[in-house]
């Protein structure tokens, strides 16, 4: 009898101790998954920062499923609006990561977050895998969901670029994707989306900056048609500052591309400029007074200054989740061009067309 207690008692301790060592390693992990994320947090701004969170939910991907992250990550973002600037980045990043899965699950998703960057990135990916032809096919319409296909489309326009087809190429696969929307009210934004994210999709890539001039970029860009040139043109303007190594460098490039819309006007050249000193000195990188004091002195050199202001601020609110708030602060930190830039971000709409999409997770 004194025997049988004895194991009874031995039973229960080691069934106490199985059950702390359980709830200690569930703790752990929960606490360690938290830390990860406090870590991106409070990460040093730099280069390397976007990898953090691309990290953190890749990981939450394997331990909780495709769809408890991709909703985890949709409500974080939502939460804190912005990831210093790099939102953008980081869900483009996901979406190549997810594209297999995001694809299949393309009309249950909220395509809006991070101004569309899974959606974009998830098209980048699986361009790389389907032939042109079957891209098109089965991509065309999964812009439909959005409140906002045009910005969508944009990611259409990248993919296209990770697939290495030629501008007369691309300007076919946008042709394909923008008769399937030509009856919709809103079409007059989707052409120069297509183009614009082809030429993008190249700049994504150092080496092939490496060996152009806005001229060649500006001439390839003569292979899309008339309501696609524009995009491609802007595009090339706004992604030409990319990959300097100093400060040096970046002024040589941003004063090249002034005096290249001096002479070769044509629409949105100067807004093209402003989009580039986002891309010259983006929001995870510089204060918010550093690219205020980088939009005076080089929009300033420009023909149409108000033009240059407004493609800085709409590509840092597109770029940074509507980061509007940052925007209107920008503006506060310019001293001669205040004026112009309140105006400017007057005309942007204040809200963020993410609050359009009603579908917010994956059932």
């Amino acid at each position: 009898m004194k025997q049988n207690r004895t194991f009874l008692v031995a039973g229960v301790l080691l069934a106490l101790a199985i059950t702390t060592s359980i709830v200690l390693t569930g703790s752990s992990n929960s606490n360690s998954s938290k830390t990860n994320l406090t870590k991106c947090e409070t990460a040093v701004k730099g280069p390397l920062y976007p990898d953090c969170y691309v990290l953190y939910y890749k990981s939450e991907v394997k331990e909780k499923g495709f769809k408890t992250a991709l909703n985890d990550f949709t409500a974080y973002t939502r939460k804190t609006n912005d990831i210093e600037g790099a939102c953008h980045l980081i869900a483009h990043k996901l979406g190549e990561t997810l594209w297999k899965d995001y694809l299949a699950n393309v009309e249950k998703i909220d395509p809006t977050v991070c101004s569309y960057g899974v959606i974009h990135g998830a098209f980048i990916q699986a361009a790389k895998y389907l032939t042109p032809t079957k891209f098109s096919e089965t991509l065309v319409g999964a812009c439909d969901i959005s409140p906002d296909p045009a910005i969508c489309v944009h990611g259409f326009g990248h993919a296209l670029a990770e697939a290495k087809v030629t501008p007369t190429q691309a300007n076919d696969s946008c042709q394909a994707i923008n008769s399937h929307y030509i009856d919709k009210d809103f079409y007059i934004f989707v052409p120069a989306a297509c183009s614009e994210g082809y030429q993008m999709g190249l700049a994504d890539h150092a080496e092939y900056l490496l060996d152009k001039d806005l001229g060649i970029m500006y001439e390839s860009c003569k292979a899309f048609n008339e309501l696609m040139f524009n995009g491609c043109a802007k595009a090339a303007v706004m992604t030409y500052s990319r990959y300097q190594p100093n400060d040096l460098a970046r002024d040589l490039k941003l004063k090249e591309m002034i005096n290249f819309c001096k002479a070769n006007m044509f629409e949105n050249c100067n807004r093209g400029i402003g989009r580039g000193l986002n891309e010259a000195f983006p929001p995870y990188l510089v204060s918010i007074k550093k690219q205020a004091e980088m939009m005076e002195k080089y929009c300033s050199q420009t023909d149409e200054v108000k033009q240059c202001i407004d493609g800085l601020l709409g590509q840092r609110i597109f770029a940074t989740n509507y980061g509007y708030k940052e925007a209107k602060l920008l503006c506060e930190d310019t001293t001669k061009l205040k004026s112009l830039c309140r105006e400017a971000l007057g005309g942007i709409p204040s809200t963020s067309p993410n609050k359009k999409s009603s579908i917010v997770t994956i059932v």
